[in-house]
Order: C-alpha cells, then structure tokens, then sequence
C-alpha cells in the first residue's frame, strides 16, 4: 500500500507529490560497499512481513512521523547554493515476538563438557538449542611436563574446526583434573604459566568460536579451590591470572570464579566509562558454578553477600556473567528467586546440564523457557522513522529504538552494519559508528544516523535492514552468527539481517541535497 506524505514543506511539497510505497524484496549478502548479486531468499516473499499499517509488526504505518524537522540544508548540488529543505520520514512500528530462538553467545549452553577432538562432531548442537558449548580441556597428563606436546596442541586446534563447522562458540576452560574420576592435582604454578604461554597462539587463532575464557587451571574442576599445588594463595592466583591476561586475545574476555578474586585485584567495580574500554579489568568477568546452592552460592560470595551481589551486578553489565546451578536448594532454586536474581546479576548464559535435579525443577514449574529466552541479551525494534523518498546522491535519515529485554547486555565486540537491498537483491552496505554493546539490559536505545546514498544509485524502491555481524571475518557473512531482532516478520535467515522497512523510494525528482561526487554508501559523522 502508499502512504502519502504530509506537505510539512508547504507548496514545494505539494508540488512533488511525494507518495510512500511500501514495496521492494529482502535479500542478499552484504557486499562491501558496492552492488552486488545475492544468493538469498527475498524477505518480499514472506507474506508475514508485508506492508499494512502501524497495529502491525515490522511493517508500515499508514501515516508519516510528525516529528520531521522543517529546517534547510545549506549543502549545495554542484554549484547551487539555495538552501534546500530535506524530505520528511515515514514511521515504522513493531511487532515484538514472544517465541524463542537461537543468538550467538548466549543463552543455554551444552554443558556435559566437550573435549575439543579432532574427530568429534558437534554438529547436533544446533538443532538441540544451543549456540554455545562447554569446552574442558584436559590437561592432566602433562602436569609434571613443562612442554606440551605438538600434537595436543595440533589436535586442540582441529577441535577448534568442529566447532566452526558446527557453527556454535564455546566457553574455553584448561583443567589438570576430573575429581569424578578420582583424580584431584593440578600442576605447579611455574608449569602452569609455561602452559598458558604455549596455549596462547592456538587460542588466539581460534578466538572467533570463543565466547570467552573461563580461568580454570588451579584446583578441583579448575574451579579455584583445594589446590593440591599451592595454587590458591593470592600471590599464585595473580601469577596465573597475569598469564591469561597476557594470552587472552584483543576482543575476547576471562572469567573467574568469585568476585573476591577480581576484587583482589580490582577492589571497585566497572563503571560506565570503564564498561568495554579494552583495559584487563574490563576484561574479566565473573562464573558461578553453584548458582543459588544457598544463601552464599555455595561460597561464591563472602559476607556481606549483598556487597559481593552489587559488585557483580554492576560488572556484569559490560562483562559476561554465566555457570551453572549445583544443588536444589528449594527457598532459592525456586522459579521465583531464580528469575529475579538472574535478571538482577545480569546472567548472559547457563548450563542446563548441571544440577539436572535443579533443570528438572524449572522445567516442572514453567520457567525453564523464561530463563533461556532471557539469559543474555534480547533485542528487538520498537520504531524506527526513516526517510521516505530520497534523491540519489541523497541524504538517508535513520532513527532507530531498539529494546533489550534479556538480562545481559552483548559482551563481545560486533559491528553494526545499514543494508540497502534492491528488487534484484542487490546490496549497498554502510557500516554504522555505534557499539551494539552499550544497548544495555532491559532498557530502550535509540540512536540517529545519517547515510550518504551514492549518486548513481538507480530509481526504485529498496528496503532498508540492519545487520549484527560476527566481528570476525571468518564468521562475518555466516548468517547463524548474526544477531536476530525479537519481532515479527522482520528477519532474513538467509542474509542475517533484521529489516526495518520496505519502503525507501530513491527518485531524482523529490527534494533534498546531493552530493553529486558520492559513490558509496556511508554513514555520515
């Protein structure tokens, strides 16, 4: 359907008559920056997203945004100076969905412990729900060994390749035991640190399938607790944790077992301005293996536990927080208290796996899909106003507010990209100055770009998409790695995008400034 523009620019407007129309086909591979051909699906083709009106998800209102600013443009075309007044945006509102569905690191994670073997196959996971894996890495034969063997290392990196083909992430931990098996030891702090140092390389070149680092190494389980070495004392802890923080690769964060420890370290916790700032303490997170055990966790937390809660609550909102439950503890196992301090501590991530008597329990008492809904981020449109008609050479104005209603912020970097999709399928490709991390847990974000459509863009009508990428090239045009929107209609599994509208009609004759030099599609800063 149309949708005619109000003539908020008086006769001039009038005198174009300037018509919104929905029309144009999702689909495509971003491409760079320049046209290109696509090999997916036209999002035009799912009856569900089409245009109608605003009491719809993902598609068009009936009317355009009155929030259009009357001001004039003092760009110049060629050599004209007059100013000239920009078109007026169309408003798009949302549908949110209330199903599930799968987003990379996040979420429910596959917890028995996988070993990363070459010869394994964790294809399976997927269609299991799980878009992250437990991965314990044994090292419990080299404990007396200052060298790894190449061949660990060589099959440690094939293992990496079944996860990639798998297309999951894992959460990395290197452990000397498996108390299950009657075996208790851990290695020297010297070896230890000797060993952190030989992982580093392979855990560097495999970091795009690690949603991060789990410290591991000293103790029981790597869990930091009953050394048989001595490796719990403070001053062996920081040896260990300044070894992994030399190895950890840029991008990608550690975590430890309580806060205690970080606050060993970091006695105050991460602020706004520290919140992904790159340095080691806005790199390490936190675990908690004994998720609501009893009053403590189980010793997670010392007291006055409610200090150590704030703490990890105030981190957790730029780090990743995930673990797993140990024991039923009914007064707080409970879906209720369950529910309310997942949200509260900002969990991004849990194994359902362990304890299953505590799974079980959710699962019996209906909040088991409330949980994996929620664990980590959720985002979804809520309105997006978008120009309506633009000259080729144009300026494309995007507003956009997007809600999270997961209990987690994303904790690794992911860029953010503007798709402009032809009826051909053909893709233009603006990557976007804003940080998808910093659209924080259960909060509305908004944000305001300006794009800079080439001046030869031919005619028509395009649809305008937003696309979360994986930060890694290797994983970047792999659609299972983006980010899907929590609304109705809006997402091109083929592509990886989130479509904001289908309604973007370039079109010579309409008003606005041109760059008549501009030969890609950017944002303007």
């Amino acid at each position: 359907m149309c949708s005619t523009f109000r003539p908020v620019f008086g006769v001039l407007a009038a005198s174009l008559g300037l018509v919104a129309c929905g029309g144009g086909d999702d689909a495509g591979d971003v491409d760079g920056g320049t046209l290109g051909d696509t090999s997916g699906d036209a999002l035009g083709s799912d009856t569900s997203a089409t245009d109608s009106t605003a009491s719809d998800g993902g598609r068009e209102t009936s009317d355009v945004s009155t929030d259009v600013s009357s001001d004039v443009s003092t760009d110049t075309i060629g050599t004209d100076t007059t100013p000239i007044g920009e078109p007026p945006q169309v408003t798009t509102t949302f549908t949110t969905s209330t199903t599930s569905f799968l987003g990379p690191e996040r979420g429910w994670m596959q917890g028995d412990g996988i070993a990363l073997l070459p010869g394994d196959d964790y294809t399976s996971f997927r269609a299991a729900g799980y878009t992250l894996a437990y991965a314990k890495v044994r090292l419990d034969a080299y404990r007396t060994t200052a060298t790894l063997p190449a061949k660990f290392l060589t099959d440690f990196d094939a293992g990496f390749a079944k996860v990639r083909a798998a297309k999951i992430k894992v959460v990395l931990r290197f452990v000397y035991n498996e108390p299950g098996e009657g075996s208790t030891a851990d290695a020297a702090v010297d070896l230890v640190v000797g060993h952190v140092g030989q992982l580093a390389a392979t855990v560097a070149k495999n970091r795009d399938v690690i949603a991060t680092w789990q410290a591991g190494l000293i103790g029981q389980w790597g869990e930091w607790h009953d050394s048989s070495s001595g490796l719990d004392t403070a001053v062996n802890r920081k040896k260990i944790i300044d070894a992994l923080v030399a190895a950890l690769p840029e991008g990608r964060t550690l975590q430890v077992r309580t806060p205690m420890f970080k606050a060993a370290w970091y006695p105050t916790a991460l602020t706004d301005a520290q919140g992904f700032d790159g340095s080691a303490q806005a790199r390490i997170g936190h675990h908690n293996d004994c998720f609501l055990a009893d009053a403590s966790d189980m010793g997670t937390y010392d007291t006055p536990v409610d200090t150590w809660k704030s703490y990890v609550a105030a981190d957790a909102r730029f780090t990743p927080l995930g673990g797993e439950s140990c024991a039923l503890f009914p007064a707080r196992t409970d879906c209720t208290p369950a529910l309310a301090e997942a949200s509260k501590l900002h969990w991004s991530f849990m194994n359902n796996h362990w304890s299953d008597k505590v799974v079980a329990a959710w699962k019996t008492q209906g909040c088991y899909d409330s949980i994996g809904m929620h664990l980590g981020y959720r985002l979804s449109m809520t309105e997006a106003r978008v120009t309506g008609h633009v000259r080729p050479g144009g300026i494309l104005a995007l507003h956009l507010a997007i809600k999270n209603d997961g209990w987690a912020s994303l904790y690794n970097p992911r860029p953010a990209h503007a798709i402009l999709t032809a009826a051909d399928g053909k893709t233009l490709d603006a990557t976007l100055s804003i940080d998808p991390r910093r659209w924080s847990a259960e909060v509305t974000s908004t944000f305001d770009v300006r794009l800079r459509i080439p001046a030869g863009l031919a005619e028509g009508t395009y649809t305008l998409s937003l696309a979360l990428p994986d930060a890694a090239a290797s994983l970047a045009t792999i659609p299972e790695y983006a980010v899907q929107f929590a609304n109705d209609g809006v997402w091109n599994a083929t592509a990886g995008t989130n479509r904001i509208t289908s309604a973007v009609v370039v079109d010579a004759s309409t008003i606005g400034s041109v760059d008549a030099s501009a030969t890609k599609f950017v944002e303007l800063k």
